[in-house]
């Protein structure tokens, strides 16, 4: 190499700054390839999620993306904030998963299945219903069954279910 000042004012052959400046640019370059493999692989990483999420909407029959249910993403599960899950009310401190309350287990936001705090309500009231109104025709409950002998309710109201429980 020529004696010649390098931009510093020493010898360029001799000078350690010159040769920081280059180890620097070497770096820089090292690092902006590295910047682009990681978008790469982000891109790679967004796309494989995407096709896999939009598998799953398949599988679960969820045509389109946009009928996903918003709350869950269409998964029909949801993550609570405490045990009381969807019934709500007091409940512990622990994250529960359990069925969606906005759409109830479908995955879909537009066709939604029956809410479970409605069933949960009509049953309790069933159940009132039945036992205010005893056993509503006359029956054997203690006749013999017939295969076993044995003393068995024979009733079907759903009187003599409620009472066992």
């Amino acid at each position: 190499m020529a004696d010649r000042d390098c931009h510093h004012g020493q010898l360029a052959r001799v000078c350690d700054l010159c040769e920081k400046d280059d180890e620097i640019a070497a770096l820089h370059a090292q690092l902006e390839q590295a910047r682009g493999e990681v978008e790469r692989i982000t891109a790679d990483r967004d796309a494989r999620r995407e096709q896999q999420y939009a598998e799953m909407l398949e599988w679960r029959g969820i045509s389109e993306h946009d009928s996903a249910c918003k709350i869950c993403g269409g998964s029909g599960r949801k993550t609570y904030g405490s045990t009381s899950t969807w019934r709500g009310g007091g409940g512990g401190q622990m994250m529960t998963v359990s069925v969606c309350d906005a759409c109830w287990g479908s995955g879909m936001a537009d066709k939604p299945w029956p809410s479970w705090r409605k069933t949960e309500a009509t049953i309790a009231r069933q159940r009132e219903w039945i036992k205010k109104a005893k056993h509503l025709r006359k029956c054997s409950v203690r006749a013999p069954h017939a295969a076993t002998m044995d003393y068995k309710p024979t009733c079907n109201c759903g009187y003599t279910e409620l009472t066992e429980n």
